[in-house]
């Protein structure tokens, strides 16, 4: 039996698999968690719609870390001693950035890019 003739909508049927397609997608994954900072190696992310405290997502190698943006301390994972100094560093003097970003997130709002640490 063929879809139209079981009176199932094919543009629902077509968006639902899209959906599950993207989940696997690694550029739709990127838009879901846009960066907004890259150096020395080290990318900052920030998820849309993300739980409490506020934070950002910080990935170096292979290893991944959430840094709370109020306290400025790792929430969850590991990086490096010399790479979380550098992280903890740049959100200093982007700890306002970073709140206005959380922000705009949790609207589903574009993201603003952030300097890197030089």
């Amino acid at each position: 039996m063929r879809i139209a003739e079981a009176g199932i909508d094919q543009s629902a049927n077509l968006t639902g698999l899209m959906r599950e397609s993207n989940k696997l997608n690694p550029y739709h994954e990127q838009l879901a968690r846009p960066e907004i900072c890259r150096f020395f190696g080290i990318v900052v992310a920030m998820y849309y719609k993300e739980h409490n405290p506020p934070h950002f997502h910080v990935r170096y190698g292979d290893q991944k870390a959430e840094i709370d943006i109020r306290r400025l301390c790792l929430l969850a994972g590991k990086l490096p001693p010399r790479a979380l100094g550098l992280v903890i560093e740049w959100a200093t003097q982007h700890q306002d950035d970073l709140m206005e970003d959380w922000e705009l997130a949790r609207q589903d709002a574009e993201l603003k890019s952030l300097a890197p640490l030089e």
